[in-house]
């Protein structure tokens, strides 16, 4: 789950892996 300063969330799924990982997401605005 992704969740903004804002409060807005978002929901997704993964592929590939079959467990927890952890990460950076970065986007370029």
């Amino acid at each position: 789950m992704l969740v903004l300063a804002d409060g807005t969330e978002f929901l997704g799924y993964s592929f590939g892996y079959p467990g927890s990982v952890g990460g950076e997401v970065v986007f370029n605005t």
